[in-house]
């Protein structure tokens, strides 16, 4: 798997693995791309149709978002030994678990209220193929297939801020 130090992965062999390439999220890679080429940084996000990364590359002090395009990617390695550098934190709120959980059980009782059946894996709600992870907002559903993914959102986006679980 991914996940050892320093392993060197097949980038075709996790393409199908939806599961793995959302583990990828955060972590620091070194990925060998075509034409002897490389690019070092944390993944910021996966594309789940190209399977195109965006990482964040350290620029001095500084933080560059990259597209590294999926066809262009060979091998991935992650790299758990690099003491020094820590991804660019988020400019977002903090959100408590107690928040968390509410946002969650508001969101599976509007899938349920809308007739759709979910079920919880760990954290995550699932949608059939969709993963919805925290903190269970537009930016967090992933899915292999754009098309569910945006029917999902669109779904999402329609439940009232006032709305209250059941």
């Amino acid at each position: 798997m991914v996940a050892m130090e320093d392993a060197v992965t097949s980038y075709e062999s996790l393409k199908n693995n939806d599961k793995a390439l959302l583990l990828l999220r955060g972590k620091y890679v070194n990925l060998k791309l075509i034409q002897n080429r490389e690019a070092n940084g944390f993944v910021h996000a996966i594309d789940p149709e190209g399977h195109s990364m965006i990482l964040q590359e350290k620029h001095g002090e500084d933080y560059q978002m990259i597209l590294v395009p999926g066809q262009a990617i060979l091998n991935i390695s992650v790299i758990d030994s690099i003491p020094s550098i820590t991804p660019a934190k988020k400019s977002t709120p903090t959100t408590t678990n107690l928040e968390l959980e509410a946002r969650k059980r508001k969101l599976i009782s509007w899938f349920k209220l809308n007739l759709l059946p979910v079920t919880e894996e760990g954290n995550n709600i699932v949608f059939r193929s969709v993963l919805i992870l925290p903190p269970y907002d537009l930016r967090s559903i992933y899915s292999n297939n754009l098309i569910v993914t945006k029917q999902v959102r669109d779904i999402v986006e329609k439940m009232p801020e006032d709305f209250k679980e059941s």
